[in-house]
């Protein structure tokens, strides 16, 4: 048997091809409705499940090459199903940076610098349980009570509100009024509002019968983050609910793309949540699970985007 190289693009591009069919495999047995794989195995016997650790265990290509990121990714991942998809995606978002022009190294290096960042985010946003709707709670209650619908629970319940989320200081009735325009059923999510811009708010609630309400935090990047909505631009939910001190918004979600290199400047951290809002569909999962598997797969995802040569043996006897 003779040796078959790989090098630099062509390697990348197999290892790509290869993690992807796993990914692809495994992606359907997570979320609220796994779907089931049939497998033949080797003895000749047929298994019908949606158990994402037995599936990457029996995914197996032609390709050696395609083989080799295969068994990497699967070994980084202790064969856990959602972090051999979260390193797929890491991988495959990274290398297309890299296939750009980017040096290899030193996105490695980004992503290694950005992993606290993001753990970070996600513990100051985690909440103890989710449902299947999704919801997410956070600190930071109205900037009013006059923007109470409930008396008896003292919070204010919004149906299928849009949500406008802005880091900038809203001071004047000039900063509101373009966040109102076209707008009846509205929360707004902000780092500073001022008293002429609330009581602005204030009177819009209770005079002009609009559903609104106000929220003051400094988490305002890391919320945009988890609730998939641009900054200064308008998020839909199916839910929101606002109490004196905490949110709990259900069913967040945007149509439109984050530019994350507007909320994080920082392309290596834009590739990690960007990731992360690939897998959201798969979610949610348990914060300590979450964690250990962006550890995992930044250490996996690394590996694969600075290999620059492959070298494994041919199933082909060589020419004498």
């Amino acid at each position: 048997m003779s040796d078959i190289i790989a090098f630099d693009k062509e390697a990348k591009k197999k290892i790509l091809a290869g993690i992807a069919v796993l990914a692809r495999c495994i992606k359907i047995t997570l979320g609220a409705n796994p779907r089931n794989i049939v497998i033949r195995r080797k003895d000749g016997t047929v298994i019908s499940t949606n158990d994402g650790t037995v599936v990457a265990e029996m995914v197996h290509v032609e390709d050696p090459f395609e083989q080799i990121g295969i068994d990497i990714v699967r070994k980084g991942g202790g064969g856990e199903p959602f972090t051999i998809v979260l390193t797929e995606a890491i991988a495959r978002i990274g290398m297309n940076y890299i296939f750009g022009g980017r040096d290899p190294i030193e996105i490695k290096k980004g992503l290694d610098r950005s992993l606290p960042l993001l753990l970070e985010a996600l513990d100051n946003i985690a909440v103890p349980h989710q449902t299947e709707d999704g919801p997410l709670s956070f600190e930071g209650g109205y900037a009013s009570p006059y923007f109470m619908t409930n008396p008896e629970t003292m919070s204010c319940e919004l149906e299928e509100p849009s949500i406008f989320i802005t880091d900038k200081n809203l001071q004047s009735v000039y900063d509101v009024a373009p966040i109102l325009e076209n707008q009846n059923n509205l929360l707004i999510i902000a780092e500073n509002i001022g008293e002429e811009a609330l009581a602005t708010l204030v009177v819009n609630r209770l005079n002009g019968g609009l559903k609104l309400a106000a929220i003051k935090t400094t988490k305002i990047k890391e919320i945009a983050l988890l609730l998939r909505t641009e900054l200064h631009s308008f998020g839909k939910a199916k839910r929101a609910i606002i109490g004196g001190e905490s949110t709990t918004i259900i069913g967040a979600g945007s149509n439109s793309t984050i530019d994350y290199i507007k909320i994080f400047p920082n392309l290596d951290l834009e590739i990690l949540t960007n990731a992360m809002l690939e897998l959201s569909p798969f979610l949610p999962r348990p914060l300590l699970l979450i964690k250990k598997a962006l550890i995992n797969a930044i250490s996996t995802a690394g590996s694969l985007l600075t290999i620059e040569t492959m070298i494994t043996k041919s199933k082909k006897k060589p020419p004498k």
